[in-house]
């Protein structure tokens, strides 16, 4: 690397640093991470690329590794580099939720829900389970990139609650690029499951789907009166 490539770097780090993140556009922010991967060419270059190709930043972070890498310039490094940020963010924002694992309300349920969310492109179903005093016991993810994974994945939700001696139990499940509205078989299903459960003497207490930073709950809405 050149002195004067190395000085360029440098100093865009230390306008970072000095700014702040909020104080830079899309553009410098990608080429100050791409440095971490990319060590001996112009990733000014390389962000612009990015920006381009996926429409800005939301679709650079969203694409997936294979997308990311048909970037002429992009390899596999930069690719999880950047399929990292994400996922660290999403951690960040769990953290972030100060429950206790306590969480007693939809709300809470909901902002906890919702930066599991972020990003994900495929359906993802998760199962909460909690004792009797709303703590969270587990989150466990139960099905990927499966349609109508609720229904399709009802013995296998039944069977974990049972294993995790919990008395209540939440379902959460997404609908990628969609609106957070349940689904007819979302809702025959939750009702089945409901039913199962009830036999077990564990509590469905809620269903929640999550569009965005958007939900809806089940429990509360006048589309599933049964809970």
């Amino acid at each position: 690397m050149s002195d004067e490539h190395k000085g360029h770097r440098d100093r865009t780090r230390q306008l970072f640093l000095q700014m702040g993140g909020e104080g830079l556009p899309d553009h410098i922010l990608l080429e100050i991470l791409l440095y971490y991967a990319i060590p001996r060419r112009d990733t000014n270059e390389l962000a612009h690329r990015l920006l381009d190709a996926f429409g800005g930043i939301k679709g650079v972070l969203e694409a997936d590794v294979d997308e990311l890498q048909q970037v002429p310039g992009i390899g596999y490094n930069a690719a999880v580099l950047l399929k990292l940020v994400l996922s660290i963010f999403r951690s960040y924002l769990k953290d972030m939720q100060s429950f206790e694992n306590v969480l007693d309300c939809t709300q809470k349920i909901g902002d906890y829900l919702i930066p599991m969310f972020i990003g994900k492109t495929d359906e993802f179903l998760y199962l909460l389970c909690f004792n009797d005093r709303y703590k969270l016991l587990r989150c466990e993810l139960i099905a990927q990139g499966i349609h109508n994974a609720v229904s399709i994945n009802q013995k296998k939700i039944v069977e974990r609650a049972a294993l995790s001696k919990c008395s209540r139990v939440v379902i959460a499940h997404n609908h990628p690029g969609g609106v957070a509205l349940p689904s007819d078989e979302d809702v025959r299903s939750t009702l089945q499951i409901h039913n199962t459960l009830k036999a077990l003497h564990i509590q469905l207490v809620d269903h929640i789907i999550v569009s965005g930073d958007d939900y809806i709950s089940l429990a509360d809405s006048n589309i599933f009166v049964a809970l």
